[in-house]
């Protein structure tokens, strides 16, 4: 019984060694052979680098952290309509602004143009104005005064186009605010939308009101046609 253990141990003894002729698979500096990178574990690979991040104090945010998300709100909420002042500080820094043969200003300088007019319009004219051709002559003095202290337009038929395209932005402006009016429930969030050139509550409340009525929608739809018509 000894003998055939013994036996055994000698046939996986030389099963273990070398065969004549075959080179052996590992150097002899090595001691043992190379792992095999098909079975290395991923789960066993170091841990990629993370950002740090400072941790908070007690699940309270750091002063630092808190001022950050401040700011951001404060960026995303403090966002009003655009104001274009006038910057020609000299008769040759106004803009030109060409005219097609219909009377249509166009390129580049009526793209300028446009994007001050609205905002001027804005500021300038209350949207309590029961009709843009009720408008002042003071008003309308101050409004093509800034005008030409930023766009080189001298001439009366300019004057028209342009007094034109005020008063088809006023409208739109003044039809938007009304559906923003009519969509809003709150009397806290109506007070935040009121333009800053309505100074009386009362004439804002008002204004407001007339503007949820049944009549006024029906009254809106057609004026809007008619707008439609007049801004061609």
């Amino acid at each position: 019984m000894d003998q055939v253990e013994h036996t055994g141990s000698e046939e996986v003894e030389q099963e273990a060694e070398p065969v004549d002729g075959e080179q052996d698979p590992y150097p002899e500096d090595f001691d043992q052979p190379p792992e095999e990178e098909e079975d290395i574990d991923d789960d066993t690979q170091p841990p990629e680098e993370e950002e740090v991040i400072p941790p908070s104090i007690n699940g309270v945010n750091t002063p630092s952290e808190t001022q950050t998300q401040q700011s951001d709100n404060q960026v995303k909420k403090t966002r009003g309509p655009t104001k274009m002042r006038k910057v020609a500080k000299h008769i040759e820094d106004k803009v030109e602004v060409e005219f097609n043969a219909l009377g249509e200003h166009v390129g580049r300088g009526s793209v300028t143009l446009s994007s001050f007019l609205g905002p001027l319009v804005r500021e300038h004219v209350s949207v309590l104005l029961d009709d843009w051709r009720h408008l002042e002559e003071k008003t309308k003095d101050a409004l093509w005064e800034e005008i030409q202290g930023r766009f080189n337009l001298t001439e009366e038929w300019q004057k028209e186009v342009v007094f034109k395209q005020m008063g088809c932005l006023w409208r739109a402006s003044k039809s938007r605010l009304s559906s923003l009016v009519r969509a809003t429930k709150n009397k806290a969030q109506l007070q935040k939308i009121k333009p800053s050139n309505i100074q009386s509550a009362t004439a804002w409340n008002n204004w407001v009101k007339g503007r949820c009525t049944t009549a006024f929608q029906v009254i809106s739809t057609v004026s809007y046609v008619g707008s439609i018509w007049l801004c061609k």
